[in-house]
């Protein structure tokens, strides 16, 4: 039998190598990515674009060194084959380190957010409703003798996830908002993820809209903190963006 080249036995070096290589590039793409953005809560969209690359890199090399032993059985280099397989038990172990080292520094960093946070005393503080109970306000709160304002009610689907039912009066079309900021601080909480998700163009007059879903990514689920939702409104003759209503309730993040 041929005795295998030193490049044959390169060769088939290469797809361990290539994971492991991948993965290392990736963990460093996040941390560079947890130094540009210390705080996630308040991160672009396309901050995520930093170590995507890594990701679909790592996806790939990993198909690689899943398919390399089963290439090498079939060409008939059982030591190559052999090696391959065994080499699957340091690369996933690797995997699971590095994920783990990742994610608990990103973990590390949104839960940070509400430890040292507290609720004044004395401040007017709504609790949201249940999942299932119909929202505490209506029509009747909107004053009788404004021409722009807004009610809302907040509904607590737990582990940081809550909807908003709006209830507004303007005198012009325009576009709606939420906007949500911690009380004590002023911090805008999750503002990208508001933006997406609470936007809706209002033809004037009287609206009501019904459950608008989000998620609070600042914080925790065990320190509990205030924040002021304000409903903003943007006239679509192009006037400035103002805040026709608000309302302070307590709140949690979704992280752990």
């Amino acid at each position: 039998m041929q005795k295998p080249s030193r490049r044959s036995r390169l060769l088939w070096v290469l797809p361990p190598v290539a994971f492991l290589a991948a993965l290392l590039l990736w963990f460093v793409a996040e941390c560079v990515r947890g130094a540009a953005f210390p705080e996630p809560w308040n991160a672009p969209a396309h901050s995520q674009w930093i170590s995507f690359p890594f990701e679909i890199l790592v996806a790939a090399s990993a198909l690689v060194l899943a398919g390399a032993p089963f290439v090498a059985a079939i060409s008939r280099r059982g030591g190559a084959a052999a090696l391959l397989f065994a080499s699957w038990i340091p690369c996933f172990i690797a995997f699971l380190f590095i994920g783990f080292m990742s994610g608990r520094d990103s973990q590390n960093r949104w839960d940070r957010f509400a430890d040292r946070l507290e609720i004044p005393e004395g401040l007017d503080v709504s609790e949201p409703v249940g999942k299932s109970e119909a929202p505490d306000i209506g029509f009747a709160a909107l004053p009788a003798d404004s021409a722009d304002a807004a009610a809302l009610c907040l509904r607590d689907y737990g582990m940081g996830c809550y909807a908003a039912a709006i209830f507004l009066r303007t005198a012009e079309p325009g576009r709606i908002r939420l906007r949500a900021v911690e009380v004590t601080t002023g911090h805008s909480l999750s503002p990208y993820e508001l933006d997406e998700k609470t936007s809706r163009d209002h033809a004037g007059g009287d609206a009501r809209f019904d459950w608008l879903e989000f998620i609070v990514g600042e914080g925790d689920l065990v320190h509990p903190y205030a924040a002021r939702f304000e409903v903003c409104f943007r006239p679509a003759s192009g006037g400035p963006e103002r805040t026709i209503g608000s309302r302070v309730y307590r709140i949690v993040g979704s992280q752990f």
